[in-house]
């Protein structure tokens, strides 16, 4: 006795370590999930789900990498949210019984032990959900939805009805719907969903498909549970800053081009303060609503805004029956992140700017480089092609010179003593000069040819003061 206390003392959860729910219940086919919560000083330990408790307790999946999934069971470690899931797939009745979460530490294990149930169930109402955009229907497009039961025990089989002033029409065995507006040719449709299992079956709402087809435009509005499709949409979300305007764009389908519409805020599920298109509210305050028929929009201008304008707007149609509504939230900034935005983004403008500025002007640099090295270079061509021409022009000259040394005729003047002319110069009272002068020829070599038979002489009287001309009797004997 003894020891089987102290054996189960061992085995016992440590308090406030571990916790999580202490009895779960699931059904038969479907998926469950168990959330384990543990404190901070567990998060980089081991943990583990086992089928049992205490000593007994089987470990079926660990978060240690080995044992992350066995068969229909897995574990996942969160110590960012300081819990661990499991997951249990296919529920079977033989999964029923006790199980634990557990962590690894040294000496005694934490633990916590819960109990798991599995029933069969059966099938809840199907919920009805759109697949597709909410303005497609007004395009001529096609609307598709869903059929589908949350709870109960697997297999569900699902169907689609179409109802009648008469029957009830089967058409489709899924659990998808798809509406096309080219093969409406009434004005008015009924659509339902049945969900059933082995228990029994379950219905879901009507689906009323309102077709509006004028030859050139189709367009329906489906509703689902007083949720419209079609007939009214706008941004979810629209953004303004305190100080300035905002505007709110609300779509309607073309059925509605008569009615009133309106805009008004959400208070505890209240819609007050709105502005509507009936003529008498189209202002109210900072809010004024204009209506476009022709292409379907009803815009709703607010101006001056302040923060305390943040909340949840609705947009609405005043129609017999259900109205159609789209919600819109306003969000509504004191400008600075909006002036933050602007300075980031002009910031980037600027940066851009300045980074091709740069580029620019490397750019003009190279290119006056580049002109500047070719007018240096035919600078220097045409000084080369000057010296080239230089040197062949004086080499012409030498040539030149050296032929014309062949034929030119040198004179020597020589100042004779000794001859009559030196004496007649010498005895002339009127101071005429007489040279003598002889003619030569010269050899290639540059030396004088010394052939008297070549040589050339001439006697020739220069008279610098000549007196009063004394004419003389011409005589035919004068030489």
């Amino acid at each position: 006795m003894m020891w089987t206390l102290i054996l189960l003392i061992g085995f016992l959860p440590v308090s406030g370590a571990l916790w999580a729910k202490k009895y779960v219940k699931g059904a038969v086919g479907r998926a469950i999930t168990i959330d384990c919560h543990y404190q901070e000083m567990y998060h980089s330990h081991t943990k583990y789900w086992c089928n049992g408790y205490t000593g007994l307790c089987s470990v079926l999946v660990k978060t240690n990498g080995q044992h992350r999934r066995s068969g229909r069971v897995s574990i996942t470690d969160n110590p960012e949210q300081r819990k661990f899931t499991v997951t249990i797939e296919n529920l079977r009745s033989g999964d029923t019984g006790w199980y634990s979460c557990g962590i690894e530490t040294p000496g005694v294990d934490a633990r916590f032990n819960l109990h798991l149930k599995v029933n069969d169930e059966l099938v809840s109402v199907p919920v009805l959900r759109y697949l597709s955009p909410a303005n497609v229907s007004r395009l001529g497009g096609s609307v598709s939805l869903s059929c589908e039961s949350l709870q109960g025990s697997l297999p569900i089989q699902y169907r689609w009805y179409e109802q009648t002033s008469s029957e009830q029409l089967k058409i489709s065995d899924t659990n998808k719907l798809t509406l096309h507006c080219q093969s409406f040719n009434q004005q008015r449709y009924q659509y339902y969903c049945s969900a059933s299992n082995w228990l029994g079956a379950r219905s879901s709402g009507m689906v009323n498909v309102t077709v509006s087809n004028n030859g050139e435009i189709c367009s329906y509005v489906t509703e689902i549970n007083g949720i419209i499709s079609g007939a009214l949409w706008a941004e979810a979300k629209v953004r303004g800053v305190v100080g300035r305007a905002v505007t709110i764009d609300c779509h309607y389908a073309p059925m509605y081009r008569s009615h009133t519409k309106y805009l008004c805020r959400m208070w505890d599920r209240q819609c007050t303060s709105s502005v509507n298109t009936n003529g008498t509210n189209e202002q109210y305050g900072r809010m004024t609503i204009r209506d476009n028929t022709s292409q379907g929009i009803f815009t709703v201008t607010m101006e001056n805004l302040v923060s305390n304008d943040t909340g949840l707007y609705r947009c609405g149609i005043t129609t017999p029956g259900n109205h159609p509504v789209f919600d819109v939230h306003l969000q509504v900034s004191d400008g600075s992140n909006h002036f933050s935005e602007n300075t980031v983004t002009k910031s980037k403008t600027s940066t851009q700017r300045h980074t091709y500025m740069i580029v620019l002007s490397i750019i003009g640099i190279l290119l006056i480089l580049l002109v500047v090295c070719l007018l240096c270079y035919l600078k220097r061509k045409n000084r080369e092609s000057k010296h080239n021409t230089s040197h062949g022009e004086g080499n012409n000259e030498i040539q030149e010179t050296a032929t014309l040394e062949e034929n030119i005729v040198y004179a020597d003047l020589h100042h004779y003593q000794n001859n009559e002319a030196a004496a007649q110069s010498a005895n002339n009272e009127n101071g005429t000069v007489y040279a003598n002068m002889k003619f030569k020829r010269k050899s290639r070599a540059g030396h004088s040819v010394m052939d008297e038979d070549n040589a050339t002489y001439a006697d020739i009287k220069f008279q610098s003061q000549p007196t009063k001309p004394r004419r003389k009797a011409f005589s035919p004997g004068t030489p």
